[in-house]
C-alpha cells in the first residue's frame, strides 16, 4: 500500500491543478464579462453621441462608434465560445465523475477490493497524462526543426543578392582606372592655355 502513496498523491495534485485551471477559467469569463458590458456602454454613447451630430462633422464619431461595436461584437462571441467550453468541460467532468463511480461499486459487488480499482486508475490517469506530454514535446520538437529550417532557407536567399553585387575585378576594371587617371580635367587644361597666351 506503501508504494502506492506516491501514485495517489501526484493523481491528487494533478487533480487539484485541473480544478485551479477551473477557477482561473471561470474568472477570466467573469472578466470578459465585464469588459463586455463597458464596451457595449462605450459602443451605445458613441452612436447617441453621432446621432445628435446630425451628420454635421459627426463623421469621426459615427466611425469611432462602429469600431467600438465591432470590438464589443467580437469580444461577445469570445465570451460566448468561452462559456460554452466551461459547460462542455464542466459536463464531461460530471460524466468522468459518475462513471468511476459506478465502475467502484461494480467491482466491490463482485467481491474486490475497491482500493485496488482506484490505485489502477490513478496509474492509468498518470499513463495517459505521460503520453500526452510525450506527443506534445514532439509536436514542439517538430515546430522548432521546421522554423529553423525556414529560417535558413530565407538566410541563404537573402546571401544570394549580396554576392552577386560584388564589385568588379581583373582586366576591365584596371583599364577603366587606368582611363580614369590619365584624363586631366577640364579646368586644369584651362588654366594651363591662360598661362601659355600670358607668357606670349
Amino acid at each position: 500500500m506503501t508504494s502506492t502513496l506516491p501514485v495517489c498523491e501526484r493523481s491528487e495534485a494533478k487533480q487539484a491543478e485541473l480544478n485551479a485551471q477551473i477557477q482561473r477559467l471561470e474568472s477570466h469569463i467573469h472578466w470578459l464579462g465585464q469588459e463586455n458590458e463597458q464596451l457595449r456602454a462605450a459602443a451605445e454613447a458613441a452612436e447617441a453621441r453621432g446621432a445628435a451630430a446630425a451628420g454635421g462633422g459627426g463623421g469621426g464619431e459615427g466611425a469611432a462608434a462602429a469600431a467600438a461595436e465591432a470590438a464589443a461584437g467580437e469580444l461577445r462571441t469570445r465570451v460566448a465560445a468561452m462559456e460554452s467550453e466551461l459547460r462542455k468541460s464542466k459536463r464531461a467532468e460530471q460524466k468522468l465523475q459518475a462513471l468511476v463511480y459506478r465502475l467502484r461499486q461494480d467491482v466491490a459487488a463482485a467481491g474486490r477490493d475497491p482500493s485496488a480499482f482506484d490505485t489502477l486508475k490513478d496509474v492509468r490517469s498518470l499513463e495517459y497524462e505521460v503520453d500526452y506530454l510525450t506527443n506534445k514535446c514532439k509536436k514542439y520538437e517538430r515546430l522548432a526543426r521546421q522554423q529553423a529550417e525556414a529560417a535558413g532557407a530565407g538566410s541563404a536567399r537573402q546571401a544570394a543578392p549580396g554576392a552577386a553585387a560584388a564589385p568588379a575585378t581583373g582586366p576591365a576594371a584596371a583599364a577603366g582606372k587606368a582611363g580614369t587617371a590619365g584624363t586631366a580635367p577640364a579646368g586644369a587644361r584651362a588654366v594651363a592655355l591662360a598661362d601659355k597666351e600670358n607668357r606670349a
